[in-house]
Order: C-alpha cells, then structure tokens, then sequence
C-alpha cells in the first residue's frame, strides 16, 4: 500500500512542479494549499492504519512531503528540511501521523457505542506484542501515545550561555518524549544526556 501511495503522490507532486514556474508560477500561499489538498490529503488518510508499518517503510514517505514544501515554499534543493517544515509550518510525517492518530482516539473515547471501541481499547493478545514478535497494534500503540500525550514538564531552564543546552525534568524514561516536545517548537535535539534518574545522581560517578 506504501509504493502505491508514494507513486500516487508522485503523480499530484508533477502538477505542483509546473505550478511552481519561477516566472508564471503561483505564489507560495497557493501551492502550499494545492499541496495539502492533493498530496498531504493522501497521506492523511487511512494514516492510522498503516502507521504501523515498518519504520524503514514509512520513511519512505518522508521524500514526498520534503519534495512537496521544496516545490510549493521554492526552496533549493540544498535547503535543510527543518527550516521548510518552519517556514511551511508543516510538522513532519511522524508527528502528523501521531496527531491524526490521538484525534481519532479521543473521538472514538466518547463513544463507546462505536464497533471499532473495544478493538482500540480492550485489545487482545498483548502478550504476544510484549514480546516483540510483530509490530504493535493500533490498540496498543494509541495507549503508548494516550499515556504520552499526558507528560507534564516539571523544571526546564537554559544551562549555557549560547542557549544550546537546556535541562528539562519530567516523569518519563522515554528518550522520544524530550525530541518530540522541542520538534514541536522546531527545534533539533542533538544530544540527550539523562543526568537524573530515579533519585540518583551521576554527576559524581567515576
């Protein structure tokens, strides 16, 4: 279904190509609409059924949003994606991919009546997923994102001078946690370094 959609998308970004003629094309306001209306939207939809492809399958698509802001912002080639999704504001796949994902979860939560609640939310055979055996269902996976979306920053404070470190505090051990708080702000962590954990403090260890 992923090589399908990428060579439909494919066929919508050529139309993008001759709008964005530099002496007739449209302006950037209209090729960023032409591109969430007929690429974007292709992307968007069934997103919450094969989000739980491969990672290398899914990166796969990644190309075709790039190609897209390229095209409709008139960005060279050698432009580093974060500023088009800035300058676009367009989050990445990723990250649109969970946000579609958490809207359809909580309009499901409110009706419990819906066929597909008890699929999501009581989903069966987690222990064959714990194990790692195949990827994680959409059940599973929306707990993981419900349980994420509710992170709360305790502490967070600059530790440089240069604004290029910054510590931050909260009650999660997961690493993806941090990337995707300052990705929202657009902002590309480089490094984590966990300092603190539990209680215990490494800055003293040999």
């Amino acid at each position: 279904h992923i090589k399908y959609l990428k060579a439909k998308c494919q066929k919508a970004l050529n139309l993008l190509k001759v709008l964005s003629h530099k002496e007739w094309g449209a302006d950037r306001t209209t090729l960023l609409k032409l591109y969430r209306s007929l690429v974007r939207s292709k992307l968007d939809y069934g997103c919450i059924v094969y989000g739980s492809a491969s990672p290398t399958d899914l990166a796969t698509l990644d190309p075709v949003h790039n190609q897209g802001l390229r095209l409709s912002l008139g960005a060279f080639c050698s432009s580093p994606i974060e500023s088009l999704y800035v300058e676009a504001h367009e989050p990445p796949l990723e990250i649109r991919r969970d946000k579609l994902a958490l809207q359809y979860l909580i309009k499901l939560k409110a009706n419990p009546n819906n066929p597909a609640y008890d699929v999501v939310f009581r989903p069966k055979h987690q222990e064959l997923y714990a194990k790692k055996a195949v990827r994680d269902s959409f059940g599973i996976y929306g707990k993981k994102l419900l349980k994420d979306a509710n992170i709360k920053i305790d502490e967070i404070a600059v530790l440089t001078a240069d604004n290029q470190s910054v510590g931050i505090e909260i009650h999660s051990g997961k690493n993806r946690i941090v990337r995707r708080i300052f990705e929202h702000f657009s902002y590309e962590v480089l490094r984590l370094d966990r300092v603190v954990y539990a209680g215990l403090d490494k800055s003293n260890l040999p």
